[in-house]
């Protein structure tokens, strides 16, 4: 059986210190620099996230509705007198409740039942968004106050944030370099029967890995929309935040776990240089990704050399 490609230790640990320094660059950029910086760590982070699905040989179309419901949550927490901050990680726990409750709801469906069935409940929850008076309905919600550690929208501090997020997410999976957990879910990506005939606990830790990848979906949605001072169900359960993750995750290489961080960082800045030469149409990046990793980088462009065991 092949192993699961994941990263080196050597390699992951350039990581560890490459996106820190990336992260110091940019903030000393300009205003646009700034803007690029955070919103490509968190695309990055998103990438990230929705990749852990897919280390169990699931793609998932429907991730937006995790990060719309964080986002939710998160200001409505904030708006009836919960800490701001204490609310983000409410926003992230809820999401990550939904993420394990759609889980549990089709946990034996795989391949294409399970890419439409993850559309369809990420549906649910903006169609709720958009019938509640709580959440403002259709118009949504505005004047949100930003995180009390961030004194102003356009503040440094969003680079630092979410740099650091991204540098604990990675720290906290370098702690899980060489363990078994890693050829139990490759087993669980090529073959879920032969996997179960193993021994292997396929549906727990499909549910588990879900439940991770929602909850990092709903704490940056959560982030994401005090940053912007809004939220409305179409902003909030937008297809981009589960089409960008999928296509950064499968240009840089789905099967590791550094390869849809830097696949995500390259199309989300690239997407912004060519914006500013062409406002209309640069999105054609990620399609342009998508038949290159077709045609050429079947495994994405990061393949680690050898496999952590």
């Amino acid at each position: 059986m092949k192993l699961l490609q994941i990263v080196t230790k050597q390699e992951l640990k350039s990581s560890l210190i490459a996106i820190p320094v990336f992260t110091l660059i940019l903030i000393n950029g300009s205003g646009y620099l700034l803007t690029a910086a955070s919103y490509g760590f968190l695309i990055a982070i998103l990438s990230f996230g929705w990749n852990l699905t897919a280390l169990t040989g699931e793609i998932s179309l429907g991730h937006a509705g995790f990060f719309g419901i964080g986002a939710y949550v998160a200001v409505i927490s904030g708006i009836s007198g919960i800490n701001s901050v204490l609310s983000v990680f409410i926003g992230a726990l809820a999401a990550g409740v939904y993420g394990a409750i759609t889980s549990l709801s089709f946990y034996r469906l795989s391949g294409v039942g399970f890419a439409l069935a993850s559309i369809a409940f990420s549906q649910i929850p903006k169609i709720v968004a958009e019938n509640l008076s709580i959440t403002g309905a259709g118009s949504g919600i505005v004047n949100i106050k930003p995180l009390f550690i961030i004194k102003s929208i356009n503040t440094p501090l969003r680079e630092y944030i979410m740099g650091a997020s991204l540098l604990i997410i990675l720290l906290i999976f370098t702690a899980f370099a060489g363990k078994k957990i890693w050829l139990k879910l490759s087993a669980i990506r090529q073959n879920r029967i032969a996997a179960e005939a193993l021994g292997i606990a396929t549906i727990r830790y499909k549910q588990i890995n879900m439940l991770i990848s929602s909850f990092i979906f709903g704490f940056v949605g959560a982030l994401w929309t005090y940053w912007i001072g809004y939220i409305n169900p179409d902003t909030a359960f937008d297809l981009y935040f589960s089409t960008a993750p999928l296509i950064g995750a499968l240009f840089g290489g789905r099967n590791s776990l550094i390869g849809p961080i830097i696949g995500a960082l390259i199309l989300y800045l690239s997407d912004s240089a060519i914006s500013m030469i062409f406002p209309v149409g640069h999105k054609a990046v990620y399609g342009l990704a998508i038949l290159v990793t077709i045609m050429a980088l079947r495994g994405g462009i990061f393949k680690a050399k050898k496999a952590i065991i």
